[in-house]
């Protein structure tokens, strides 16, 4: 046992109770509700954190976190690490760290700030978007609404240009990618042997240039890029449409929305500024 765990057992044995059979509940989670959230879920030292606490933790690390549906021992780590945090929280305390300077300095930044975004949040929420305006907003950059086109690529990838000419003549000669793919690992083989749809921002610059030009079901020549010589055939394309006003209408708000909290903050800053006589006095 290491002095964390030595630390960690002498807090538990002297006033740590742990209600903590969710656990065990995880079992059976997918039958059954989870419990009520101001259920006390663990005592230290006589202070008690519900399960409302815990869960408002997790969303501090991860908002997607569903804690229910994790497996049993995902959650007994998470449970582990609350009470780890707390009890060295209570540690620190006890020898007067939060009062030492550079410590307090660290809680009130990231205090300040997360009140400040917070408050800030809130302002943009009770920002009201008018129809008129995101139909305005929509007909002066229809440009920026329309989806990307996608490809439906077989692609090969080979280490010289004399291995990619070998298979490019097999594949347009009636060998499939199949075939080609198997060969991924072996002797004269590809390096890289995939097939999916692509959208441009996740192609390749050289490899985005020949999908532009190929045609259903052609195939290119090889393709240089820094990874070797590629081979690309089309298999599909979804070209670029234009979104309707119904589709771009929430994208349209929360840009809407950004603009106008950037100038009412601002506008808040400055007038708290002169409510609450900010003065400077620079040495």
């Amino acid at each position: 046992m290491n002095h964390v765990q030595h630390a960690t057992w002498r807090a538990l044995s002297a006033g740590l109770v742990f209600f903590g059979s969710l656990a065990l509940q995880s079992t059976t989670a997918a039958a059954q509700s989870p419990p009520p959230t101001d259920r006390v879920l663990i005592e230290i030292g006589g202070e008690s954190h519900t399960l409302g606490d815990f869960l408002l933790y997790l969303r501090q690390i991860n908002p997607r976190i569903r804690y229910w549906e994790l497996p049993a021992s995902e959650q007994q780590k998470h449970l582990d690490s609350f009470v780890e945090r707390k009890l060295w929280a209570r540690e620190a305390r006890r020898l007067g760290l939060d009062d030492e300077p550079e410590t307090r300095a660290r809680i009130d930044f990231f205090t300040d700030g997360t009140l400040a975004t917070g408050f800030k949040g809130r302002l943009q929420d009770q920002i009201e978007i008018e129809t008129e305006e995101i139909e305005d907003h929509y007909a002066r950059h229809l440009s920026d609404f329309r989806t990307d086109p996608r490809y439906h690529l077989q692609h090969l990838l080979y280490r010289t240009p004399e291995e990619a000419l070998a298979a490019r003549k097999r594949w347009s000669s009636g060998g499939s990618f199949q075939e080609l793919a198997k060969q991924r690992g072996e002797a004269n083989g590809p390096v890289l042997a995939e097939e999916k749809w692509f959208t441009p921002e996740i192609l390749l610059p050289e490899l985005l240039q020949a999908a532009e030009r190929l045609g259903v079901c052609e195939i290119t020549q090889g393709v240089y890029s820094n990874y070797g010589y590629h081979l690309l055939k089309l298999v599909a394309l979804e070209p670029s449409r234009q979104l309707t006003l119904q589709e771009s209408t929430p994208r349209i708000e929360v840009q809407l929305r950004r603009i106008k909290a950037s100038r009412l903050y601002a506008e808040r800053l400055e007038q708290l500024k002169k409510d609450l006589a900010v003065r400077l006095h620079l040495p």
